[in-house]
């Protein structure tokens, strides 16, 4: 979403992800200033970032509300299924995960996040790599961080996209994402498929049977919360 938005005439975004709000708050506004040039901050253009962490920070929410109450978020939302074998080889590619099977580095995730939250809540200067890097059932809990979102920022501030649509109609999808952003949708010719399917193995079927179970009760607190449903894995009848 964020290489689409950056590629509109009346958008602009920094090249990287910045993370100001979780991870890098002590640098301060003029550290998180310099990543927005004064020709974007003086000019009628629209000016965002992108820095996907910011979802599941336990002290993004109250930062970004301290700085602007008047913020528009957007959040791309993935079936937290495949979202946590993705999360999963993403560390395995980076060298952050040790676990050579899914299934290892799903037992390990409790004992590994066991008290993170906890000590970043009580500590604003604590920044939780295990939170960031081993969080692949907690991050997909989506209701709760949301909520947490929610309870600074208006309803009618953030916007919900189901990332498949990206995928399906980026055209559409971009066009629903720009007016709610206040700025013309700009017809773009080419959309090039910027995540096509990862190359990794397939999730054993008892893994995607036992995640989806876990996940039901949780993405049905989503669907409450934001008032829509999305076609994700759902857990086999009995």
């Amino acid at each position: 979403m964020a290489y689409y938005l950056g590629r509109h005439p009346s958008i602009t975004m920094p090249p990287v992800e910045v993370h100001f709000f979780d991870q890098h708050y002590a640098k301060g506004l003029a550290g998180y200033r310099a990543y927005f040039p004064l020709r974007w901050r003086t000019g009628s253009m629209a000016v965002g970032e992108k820095s996907p962490n910011y979802l599941i920070s336990p002290h993004a929410p109250a930062r970004a509300h301290d700085l602007n109450p008047r913020f528009k978020l957007l959040i791309a939302l993935r079936d937290p299924v495949d979202r946590a074998l993705s999360h999963y080889h993403h560390e395995r590619a980076g060298g952050r995960e040790t676990e050579i099977t899914f299934e290892g580095a799903l037992r390990c995730e409790t004992k590994r996040l066991d008290g993170e939250e906890a000590r970043m809540l009580s500590d604003q200067h604590y920044f939780s790599l295990e939170w960031r890097n081993h969080s692949y059932i907690v991050r997909g809990e989506y209701w709760r961080h949301i909520e947490r979102w929610m309870s600074y920022f208006g309803r009618e501030q953030l916007l919900i996209i189901d990332s498949k649509d990206l995928h399906t109609d980026p055209a559409e999808t971009i066009s629903v994402v720009c007016d709610f952003l206040g700025v013309t949708s700009a017809p773009f010719v080419d959309w090039p498929l910027i995540h096509v399917k990862e190359k990794y193995p397939e999730m054993a079927e008892d893994t995607r049977e036992r995640l989806a179970r876990h996940f039901e009760p949780h993405n049905q607190r989503l669907f409450d919360l934001v008032g829509r449903t999305f076609n994700w894995t759902k857990p086999s009848a009995h």
